[in-house]
């Protein structure tokens, strides 16, 4: 029953997900007739390459500090890793699962769950299942 309400609720989002794609590619093609918008478009370009350029001159002048940016924001992504593995296998065996950042703050954990293409496809025999109004998800 509960994969069934999953999959409910999982076809009713991607319907809204497509028609939100509809309605900006609608409003997109509709901007893009617009001279002013045009106009706009291109003078921010020039000032996104300029940006770049000015950006690449400063990091070509600090290739010591660049480095360690670099080195640093490839330590944290893997201490948050860490820290996930960690905080779901205390999750699982029932532990209590709080940290305290360095201003004392107390922080607890937010788990969210996230579907990717596998690359299979499903051949789907039966009907649709329509959607009811309510779901009963308790």
């Amino acid at each position: 029953m509960a994969q069934v309400q999953l999959q409910l609720v999982f076809s009713e989002t991607d319907k809204k997900r497509n028609r939100l794609r509809e309605l900006k590619a609608l409003i997109k093609e509709q901007l893009e007739g617009k001279q002013e918008f045009q106009e706009i478009k291109e003078t921010s370009e020039s000032l996104r390459a300029r940006k770049k350029a000015l950006k690449l001159a400063i990091n070509d002048d600090n290739k010591t500090e660049c480095e360690e940016i670099e080195r640093l924001e490839t330590d944290i992504k893997s201490q948050k890793q860490l820290i996930s593995d960690v905080a779901i296998k205390d999750y699982v065996a029932g532990k209590e699962i709080k940290v305290t950042d360095s201003y004392g703050n107390i922080l607890e954990p937010v788990f969210s769950v996230k579907f990717v293409k596998t690359g299979d496809v499903e051949e789907t025999k039966k009907p649709r299942v329509q959607l009811p109004e309510r779901l009963d998800l308790e």
